[in-house]
């Protein structure tokens, strides 16, 4: 009951972790295989024409973004690096500007964005 049982309960909890990311990040469940940097990864991305990042809209800027759920571990496998704001990240041979890049329990959500004058 003293430090071997904590250990192991916490790579039981690590396990549960990877195993509902895997869940997550399955393309049999909500994922589906994009490509990242050049790499064939399952992940979630979800679409936001004129989302959350469009605050130039009024001064004549059209706005998009694109919201990717990934295992982080699956990233570092691929040696994909995480980005700071304004990196450039190519999802499915499109080049998008990094708005943000937060990792949670084993999971990557990065925030893309591209904006286009007119």
């Amino acid at each position: 009951s003293g430090i071997g049982s904590t250990r192991s309960r916490v790579m039981a909890f690590k396990d549960y972790l990877e195993k509902d990311t895997n869940c997550f990040v399955n393309n049999e469940e909500f994922a589906s295989l994009h490509t990242i940097e050049g790499i064939e990864i399952e992940c979630v991305v979800e679409d936001s024409e004129f989302g959350q990042v469009n605050q130039g809209a009024s001064l004549g800027i059209m706005s998009w973004s694109k919201r990717i759920f990934v295992s982080t571990n699956r990233l570092l496998e691929n040696n994909i690096e995480r980005k700071g704001y304004g990196a450039y990240l190519t999802l499915d041979e499109l080049s998008y500007k990094v708005i943000s890049w937060g990792e949670d329990s084993g999971m990557s959500e990065i925030l893309l964005c591209v904006s286009m004058e007119y």
